[in-house]
């Protein structure tokens, strides 16, 4: 029998480096609810913004989709970045260390900043996140874009209770 979700979040964003704070702080408030370990907690929040950032950085397009699923078995949180960008080709991803042209940051000045502003030292995202995720795969999404899921283990197993949100905000309410 598969794994179904048991809990599924999808979020629809526009290209913006603000809305990657606000998934981080959405995504670190609901695993620290369902009682998700500090260490599994860190790891979410920490790929889903490298996730989102390279989307911003790289990707281009309209906007991209982020969905975070919690399985089933309680112990599985799958993270999917889909965009419609320019594309990914995994073969091509750079190096990590290597010198990157980077719009984002321009006049940022910092004490390992390259010679221009718009240049930095990058290609770190990727490997960062196979080293915390047990599997990470990239697939083009047609006609344009790129899908990457993340796949996770929990190092414990976590449960869904009713005072998950115990103060719920309600639309037409302030």
């Amino acid at each position: 029998m598969p794994v179904l979700p048991v809990l599924r979040l999808s979020f629809d964003l526009p290209i913006g480096i603000s809305y990657v704070t606000h998934l981080r702080r959405t995504a670190r408030c609901l695993v620290e609810h369902l009682g998700i370990s500090k260490s599994d907690a860190d790891d979410i929040e920490l790929v889903l913004g490298e996730l989102a950032t390279n989307v911003v950085r790289h990707a281009g397009g309209d906007g991209y989709r982020v969905e975070i699923e919690f399985c089933e078995d309680r112990a599985t949180v799958t993270m999917i970045v889909t965009d419609r960008g320019d594309g990914l080709i995994p073969k091509d991803l750079p190096e990590p260390g290597s010198l990157r042209t980077d719009t984002l940051l321009a006049g940022v000045t910092t004490a390992i900043a390259p010679a221009s502003p718009d240049d930095r030292i990058g290609g770190f995202g990727f490997p960062l996140i196979r080293a915390v995720m047990d599997r990470v795969e990239i697939a083009p999404n047609a006609p344009q874009g790129t899908i990457v899921r993340a796949i996770k283990h929990l190092g414990q197993v976590f449960t869904f209770t009713d005072t998950v949100c115990s103060d719920p905000v309600r639309v037409g309410q302030a």
